[in-house]
């Protein structure tokens, strides 16, 4: 079996739509008889037939209907890559895939998209909200271009480098009795339900945290986990515990909860920049060297 050329796809999609081989003859600017020709010779190829002909009508056969929805998503892929390849040959233009965990989200993410926006107004960013495995992952199968993380990959062809210190907070319900406590010590923490963050999902934010509890002399009581901060909000809420959480959090307008200052911080949670420079284009190198490597300071 011969492998279709693009040509090939275009003519059937044109037949497939028309429904007629003279009408679609017509849209492609050429004869019926080679038309005919190409979509027979195509089926050939395929051995299956694609459309069922008559002196009346031409319809799509099952088999028809799907080549024809594979070949539209083809054809649909090569325009976008013919286009992002134009792009891409402009100054400072094309996409970027910039993957961010969720603690990103309010201080260092909109930091990055601001910058991006000035620097390099003609480059379209992709961003996907992923854990930091994720990321890795999809670094990996070049699916992102940057990835934002917690932890730094043990893997010797990425390249890292550290952005942000987040320090922990601590996260209690409206109403519970350190709500007006001018000052907070770890000591005080020890007797409280501690709900922690999951350890398969977000594996580096839940060794932060504990390590956070460990410096401050005392090894919680985590009688839950959550997968995201919201979830952690809630069961907070609900009164079945209280957290110790990056301090970014305390900006998510969550009803219901209080944000306090923990007396003498020990902990916190770093996030770096990775990238693979053995795969990354110009553009994508240029971008780290301007926007990654200045300083990340609070937005106000």
């Amino acid at each position: 079996m011969h492998s279709p050329e693009i040509r090939h796809l275009r003519h059937f999609v044109a037949v497939a739509e028309e429904l007629s081989f003279s009408k679609a003859a017509v849209r492609l600017h050429m004869s019926q008889p080679p038309l005919s020709q190409q979509i027979k010779a195509l089926e050939d190829d395929l051995g299956v037939q694609l459309l069922e002909r008559s002196r009346r009508e031409v319809r799509l056969t099952e088999a028809g209907k799907i080549f024809l929805n594979e070949s539209r998503n083809i054809l649909a892929n090569l325009r976008s890559a013919v286009g992002a390849t134009i792009r891409a040959a402009a100054v400072d233009g094309g996409n970027i895939r910039i993957g961010f965990v969720t603690s990103a989200l309010l201080q260092v993410l909109p930091i990055v998209l601001d910058r991006v926006s000035k620097d390099f107004p003609d480059i379209e960013l992709s961003i996907y909200d992923m854990s930091s495995r994720d990321q890795v992952d999809s670094l990996m199968q070049e699916r992102l271009d940057i990835g934002i993380v917690h932890s730094i990959p043990a893997i010797s062809t990425f390249n890292k480098l550290p952005i942000y210190s987040q320090p922990f907070i601590l996260a209690i319900p409206a109403g519970h009795e350190l709500e007006h406590a001018e000052k907070i010590t770890a000591a005080e923490l020890e007797k409280y339900r501690i709900i922690g963050f999951s350890r398969d999902h977000s594996p580096s934010l839940y060794d932060a945290q504990l390590a956070c509890c460990l410096a401050k002399g005392f090894r919680p009581t985590l009688v839950h986990q959550a997968r995201t901060p919201f979830t952690v909000f809630q069961l907070i809420r609900s009164g079945l515990g209280i957290s110790i959480v990056p301090k970014p959090y305390s900006r998510m307008p969550f009803p219901g909860i209080v944000f306090k200052d923990v007396d003498n911080s020990a902990g916190h949670l770093h996030l770096y920049a990775i990238w693979r420079d053995e795969v990354s284009t110009e553009l994508v190198r240029k971008v780290i060297r301007q926007v990654m490597y200045e300083p990340f300071a609070d937005p106000e």
